[in-house]
């Protein structure tokens, strides 16, 4: 009986088509082994507390836009001008708002301190993954001028929400206040891939 003929090895499995694609290894990755110093030191930690701002803002927003939507029914269920009980609610929407103005500022320092230390680094290799610090810089001035816009927003429903002269003009101002328009879904992704690539969270 002759033996069953084998295949030869095709020349796709010796010779891959795709070389592997090999990234430095993050000086966040070694974050575990050794403290890191320097320029990834300090960039680390400016990105942490970018986005711990962030999660302040969050929670403020969600607490301004409970205000405004009693803000809103309390216009809707009268027929005066300045009904009982709206000076308190625009009081504490005041207060809600200037929170976030200190958030917001804080965004521009912490952006303002991240660009300086771009125009430091001439080397045009990664810090960390795949990005440089001029490249992170950029994305945190993108971030922090969303968030700018959105505070712009929220000034204007605070100035003039208790002025709605009717229930759809005060469900409009508290609709401008409630979906952050400039807080986009890009923004928060761009989020996410500054805390992965910072090391902040695991691919």
């Amino acid at each position: 009986m002759s033996s069953t003929p084998t295949k030869s090895p095709s020349k796709a499995v010796q010779s891959p088509l795709y070389s592997p694609l090999i990234l430095q290894q993050s000086p966040a990755a070694l974050a575990g082994q050794r403290n890191l110093t320097g320029l990834p030191r300090v960039t680390r930690d400016v990105i942490a507390d970018f986005y711990n701002n962030i999660q302040k803002w969050n929670e403020t927003h969600v607490n301004g836009a409970l205000l405004v939507k009693q803000i809103a029914l309390i216009k809707s269920d009268s027929k005066e001008e300045f009904p009982k009980g709206l000076d308190k609610l625009m009081d504490d929407l005041g207060e809600t708002y200037r929170r976030l103005e200190v958030y917001a500022q804080s965004l521009n320092f912490l952006s303002n301190q991240l660009a300086s230390m771009g125009k430091l680094q001439h080397q045009e290799e990664p810090l960390f993954f795949s990005l440089t610090c001029r490249q992170i810089s950029e994305i945190v001035s993108e971030i922090a001028k969303a968030y700018n816009s959105e505070l712009y927003r929220k000034e204007y429903v605070l100035s003039n929400i208790a002025y709605s002269k009717n229930r759809y003009e005060a469900l409009f101002h508290a609709a401008c206040w409630v979906h952050q328009q400039y807080v986009s879904n890009d923004i928060r992704m761009k989020l996410e891939a500054l805390l992965v690539e910072t090391g902040h969270k695991k691919m």
